[in-house]
């Protein structure tokens, strides 16, 4: 399992393990859809798993629609996690799969720490801490 955590390309890393592509990609955000595919790369029969759909009209995925059938990828979505998605993520979570990396931020920090979420920048999660400035 690959996370986002600065450490070079995720595309190139998730190639890197057989030369193809990512099997399947979790998306936990809707600001990460955009590159979502790029990591199934050359892998056929990929899955893309979307949680939380984004607003209408916020995401397009832009790229050749030939792509869908000649790689046979599949990329689904829900509303919501249903029980069974929570079930397999505290499983991976369980087994030590799920890494996180967060950043401990003063109160000042707050304004800038919310556009870089909203942006889709932060690899992890921010904490505020309310006594540190």
């Amino acid at each position: 399992m690959l996370e986002l955590d600065g450490r070079g390309s995720l595309t190139e890393r998730a190639a890197g393990f057989d030369g193809i592509g990512a099997h399947g990609v979790l998306v936990t955000v809707y600001q990460a859809y955009n590159g979502s595919i790029s990591y199934i790369a050359d892998r056929i029969g990929g899955k893309i798993m979307c949680i939380a759909l984004p607003p209408a009209g916020k995401i397009t995925l832009g790229t050749d629609p030939n792509i869908f059938p000649s790689q046979n990828l599949s990329i689904i979505g829900t509303l919501v996690a249903i029980i069974q998605d929570t079930a397999a993520a505290l499983e991976y979570a369980r087994r030590g799969q799920l890494k996180s990396i967060p950043k401990v931020r003063g109160l000042r920090a707050m304004p800038e720490s919310a556009q870089q979420l909203r942006r889709g920048e932060v690899a992890g999660r921010v904490v505020i801490d309310y006594n540190k400035e």
